[in-house]
């Protein structure tokens, strides 16, 4: 998994966020604190549905902490949701991803996976 955060808060006035292989292991407080996401992509390479689990915290444990959102990804296509007024979060953006719904994060994604999101931290 190779994360990476681009500043285009000239430009954009908000940051992508791109994980080139996103996983069942946990990604910890991606914005460094408070802000709102807006966008997510998911572009998947497997016949297999996936879940991206996004809290707001900084800390979390995969499997155990209970996601504040999750969100179903479509197998073998690219899965865009937009929130135009945007959905705030007061911690810090944590995340992953695994082919179980709700909390559980035995089973990671298979196939070559993308996963960008857009923010504007506060």
């Amino acid at each position: 998994m190779a994360i990476t955060v681009t500043n285009q808060t000239q430009s954009l006035g908000a940051d992508i966020i791109f994980d080139s292989a996103p996983s069942n292991t946990a990604v910890e407080d991606v914005t460094g604190g408070a802000g709102t996401w807006y966008t997510v992509v998911y572009k998947s390479g497997s016949s297999e549905t996936h879940y991206l689990k996004l809290f707001d915290a900084s800390d979390i444990t995969a499997g155990t902490t209970e996601p504040n959102w999750v969100l179903q990804l479509k197998p073998s296509d690219t899965t865009v949701w937009t929130v135009p007024d945007g959905v705030t979060f007061s911690n810090g953006l944590s995340y992953f991803v695994s082919e179980e719904a709700g909390k559980s994060a035995s089973t990671a994604p298979d196939g070559t996976n993308r996963l960008t999101i857009i923010v504007k931290r506060s």
